[in-house]
């Protein structure tokens, strides 16, 4: 079975020859999500050189052993009332005052989350210095920024052009578009911040009333906190006839535990209902407990890799080695081991039959569990490639998916991010994401979408 917009592992996965960047000062991919494997003769694990996609074997570009990225801001501005506080990049206790409230709207607006004081996934105080990086192997999420916050006066500056833009009879799109479309996410929400202080009106709504059509959708979606704007597309997800099992996949797979409970958070308090229970009212089966276990958000985030063969061996029995399948044994180990220990497992597993796990998948499972499954290998071992494949599908043949072209630019537009996408997108497909882009939009609409994608 392929994977949405006909991803196919080219080659042996990973692919072999060359890595991802970071550059200095570029986005920092992390030990434990996308950890560098498989483990090189010896047991260790190859520190990365140079900067060019795909990654070789050992991953997203991390640094050497015993290193840790730098990270100046690491995600999102925070301040207590949010989802800020915490572990690295502050998160609140799980359950404890921080969070959304449950079920309730202090002071939000129809059908949103309450207005928050920071933008979602961890970072440092509004204004304060830049949250240290957490120890070897701590649980940093591949959308973890390591953009530093803006400073004062750039966000006054911000604010001033965007109340310009937006004052008196008619709107300055080319200001919205220069402003929202040039900031990652972190920089959005300090400007929102400063721009609710200086004028009492919510920037968000501001813009939403000003605009109109995809252009507006995309705006919105930009202004929208990340807990919030995960939790309405998982929202989406579900709803209807029919579930979106590879989108719910997108969402839940390669976050920490803190992010999917402030998925869950937000989604109570955007819809009042309990997000596991309407996941396991829309899908049933292996798949079901799958999901389920995927929203327990329990994973093992040491950073560790204990014995990866133990678990290849797991593996291999309750699968291809027996008739019939043991199905949560797969559940297991794949939703609760480090991603870094995931990936020495998947080498593993090549050593031990001679094909991938992912080929495995595709023998011994079939319908929801065989695609979510799926989905989950392709995330784990190539997720800017899987991305790139997303952006693709919503592009291909008659039309364009607009609903996905809008939700892959906005909930990847911090630019260090999208760099790793457009580069797997040019490896993959032999042209440049942008020009597929404005080949297919027009407007407002395609300008937005261009600044926030980049050349």
């Amino acid at each position: 079975m392929a994977y949405p917009g006909n991803y196919q592992s080219q080659g042996n996965y990973p692919p072999q020859q060359g890595n991802y960047p970071p550059q200095q000062g570029s986005y920092p991919p992390h030990q434990d999500s996308y950890g560098q494997y498989p483990p090189q003769q010896g047991g260790q694990y190859p520190s990365q050189q140079g900067g060019q996609y795909p990654p070789q074997p050992g991953g997203y570009g991390g640094p050497p052993q015993g290193q840790y990225p730098s990270s100046q801001g690491s995600g999102y501005a925070g301040q207590p009332g949010g989802y800020g506080g915490g572990q690295h990049g502050g998160y609140p206790p799980g359950g404890q005052q921080g969070g959304y409230p449950a079920g309730g709207q202090q002071g939000g607006y129809p059908g949103q989350a309450p207005p928050l004081h920071q933008g979602g996934y961890g970072g440092p105080p509004m204004g304060g210095p830049p949250v240290s990086a957490p120890p070897m192997g701590g649980p940093v999420s591949w959308y973890t920024s390591s953009i530093p916050p803006l400073h004062s006066a750039q966000v006054q500056g911000d604010v001033d052009r965007l109340h310009q833009a937006m004052r008196g009879i008619g709107t300055r799109e080319s200001e919205l578009i220069a402003v929202l479309g040039s900031r990652p996410p972190l920089h959005i929400q300090q400007v929102a911040i400063a721009y609710q202080g200086a004028y009492g009106r919510d920037l968000r709504s501001q813009v939403e009333s000003e605009t109109s059509g995809r252009f507006r959708e995309v705006l919105v979606g930009c202004l929208t906190p990340l807990p919030e704007f995960d939790a309405k597309w998982l929202r989406k997800a579900i709803e209807g006839l029919g579930t979106d099992e590879a989108l719910l996949t997108e969402i839940l797979v390669g976050r920490t535990n803190q992010e999917i409970h402030d998925i869950k958070l937000a989604y109570n308090a955007l819809y009042r209902r309990d997000a596991v229970r309407d996941v396991q009212s829309e899908v049933s089966g292996d798949a079901k407990h799958l999901l389920t276990a995927l929203l327990a958000g329990a994973r093992d985030e040491s950073g560790q890799v204990l014995d990866p063969m133990a678990d290849v061996e797991a593996l291999y029995r309750a699968g291809e080695k027996r008739l019939g399948t043991d199905e949560s044994t797969f559940i297991r180990i794949l939703c609760s081991r480090s991603d870094r220990h995931l990936q020495a497992v998947f080498a593993g597993y090549v050593q031990r039959t001679g094909h991938t796990l992912e080929k495995a998948i595709k023998r011994e499972f079939s319908g929801d569990m065989e695609r979510v499954l799926l989905g989950m290998y392709a995330l784990f071992t190539d997720r800017p490639g899987y991305i790139a494949s997303l952006f693709e599908k919503s592009m291909h043949g008659l039309g364009t998916d607009d609903d996905m072209l809008v939700r892959l630019a906005v909930r990847h537009h911090d630019p260090n991010l999208m760099s790793l996408i457009k580069q797997a997108y040019l490896h993959r497909y032999g042209k440049q994401l942008y020009n597929r882009v404005s080949g297919e939009t027009s407007g407002d609409y395609r300008a937005i979408l261009l600044a926030l994608i980049g050349k």
